[in-house]
């Protein structure tokens, strides 16, 4: 069966975001309080796609905000001083926490090791410092380029050179990690199976500008665009990273997660656990002889 590039890239996605280093350790910052509000326009897309993120600091905690038109998108809140993060549903005022574990039980679950691979033959990441700098409030932007050249066996995509051009400010990690503890991971194809490539990430920061372009022989093509839209030093209200009065807690699912368009509620629980054994049962009958 042919992997998709959809799922690829979604896979590579989820694992750059929790893909932790050998060894670990838990981190509480207590930073000062800032806002970075930035628009990433995806310019392949027809029409052009809009998201605006948001992102809010204060001391120990961190929340993440995403708009898309009209949309109000997800919100996600960490508290490290918790050791948990909170997601909310606006839409449905609803809310729901999970604890913050190492993400190298979560690269197990997946069905990779924990241990940092080398890149593979044809590839190659290369991240660099121009030394340039712009200074926004009492933080100092990095002009930072990084460059990964791969091989791929993809029916669509061949030897290809991804670029993103941006510029970074440092803020603490989202995941409560130390520095350098991030692992960036790449998929690539090749034998007839679907390969994990993964190293060391130097760490960019948080992007204020920035330009992700791929190439494929001549051709050049820009994939998505971030810029700033606001940045600001102000103090932060502390209700900004809590739960807003009058949310309910979210509908725990029987395997893990939430439902996000139901509250928990004894009714609601009932529900879905019972679907869960409807489902079950016709199974076990449909797989059975003379049913």
């Amino acid at each position: 069966m042919r992997t998709s590039v959809l799922t690829v890239t979604m896979m590579a996605l989820l694992l750059t975001a929790v893909m932790p280093a050998a060894t670990q350790s838990f981190v509480v910052p207590d930073a000062p309080d800032l806002l970075i509000k930035t628009r990433r326009t995806y310019a392949r897309t027809s029409p052009e796609t809009s998201f605006t993120d948001v992102l809010y600091i204060k001391g120990a905690r961190q929340r993440h905000e995403t708009f898309y038109a009209l949309y109000r998108g997800w919100v996600l809140i960490t508290q490290c001083d918790e050791r948990r993060t909170l997601e909310l549903n606006g839409g449905k005022r609803l809310y729901a926490y999970e604890p913050i574990t190492e993400a190298s039980s979560l690269v197990i679950q997946l069905g990779g090791p924990a241990a940092a691979s080398k890149p593979g033959p044809g590839a190659a990441l290369d991240v660099t410092d121009t030394g340039e700098r712009r200074a926004f409030g009492s933080h100092s932007a990095r002009h930072v380029i990084t460059t990964r050249t791969s091989r791929w066996d993809l029916p669509v995509m061949h030897a290809a050179t991804e670029e993103v051009d941006g510029w970074y400010i440092d803020v603490p990690d989202a995941h409560c990690r130390p520095a350098g503890a991030r692992m960036a991971a790449f998929w690539a194809q090749g034998g007839g199976h679907v390969r994990l490539e993964r190293w060391a990430d130097p760490g960019r920061g948080q992007p204020i500008e920035e330009t992700y372009r791929i190439r494929q022989g001549t051709t050049q093509t820009i994939i998505s665009k971030v810029e700033l839209v606001e940045v600001s030093e102000a103090s932060l209200d502390d209700a900004l990273f809590t739960v807003p009065p009058g949310y309910l807690p979210a509908l725990p699912r029987p395997y893990g997660g939430y439902d996000f368009t139901k509250p928990d509620t004894v009714i609601n629980r009932l529900t879905s656990y019972g679907d869960v054994i409807v489902n079950w049962a016709n199974s076990w009958f449909s797989a059975r002889p003379g049913y």
